[in-house]
């Protein structure tokens, strides 16, 4: 049970096998405030991403507190159906903070999101030694599956030093 609803499980289970069925309850008068704030077109689909993602009225808050107190229907939606958790964006936040990318759009995060563009892919090219590229070189290299430990298999191979455009043309 979620601000948004409630998620009602039946099944079985035995050993790593399980099967069964699920029933989303939405919380209407969650869905009502959602509304009054201007978020349209609360279909179910929709309504079980806010609930996975635990989009609630503290989650507003939150996202006022970090720069982004207009939050737009769209971008609302996407928030939800990426999964935008308070959780996975303290990470981005901290990253933006400690890595001085400074304050991203939302649109920006969604789009990191979506691209498969954690904070931890990030942060695990910054520890791999590279650093000072921007969120947009990221997105490239991870689209072109340049990960730390292939970065790790090509330093290898060349016995030396790599830089990250050299990475991405041999995952190429």
């Amino acid at each position: 049970t979620r601000e948004s609803g409630k998620m009602i499980f039946k099944g079985v289970f035995q050993d790593k096998w399980g099967n069964g069925i699920y029933r989303f309850e939405e919380n209407e008068s969650f869905k009502a405030y959602l509304a009054q704030k201007g978020y349209t077109r609360l279909d179910e689909e929709l309504m079980m991403s806010v609930f996975t993602t635990d989009i609630n009225r503290g989650y507003f808050d939150f996202m006022k507190e970090n720069g982004y107190a207009q939050i737009s229907n769209n971008q609302f939606k996407d928030l939800a159906e990426q999964g935008m958790s308070r959780k996975v964006l303290e990470e981005y936040f901290a990253l933006f903070k400690s890595e001085g990318y400074g304050h991203q759009s939302l649109d920006k995060l969604v789009e990191l999101r979506e691209h498969g563009v954690s904070a931890k892919y990030i942060g695990s090219i910054h520890a791999m030694g590279y650093k000072g590229f921007s969120l947009d070189k990221a997105l490239e290299l991870c689209d072109h599956g340049v990960t730390a430990a292939y970065i790790a298999e090509v330093r290898k191979m060349a016995k030396g030093n790599v830089t990250l455009d050299q990475a991405e043309s041999m995952q190429d």
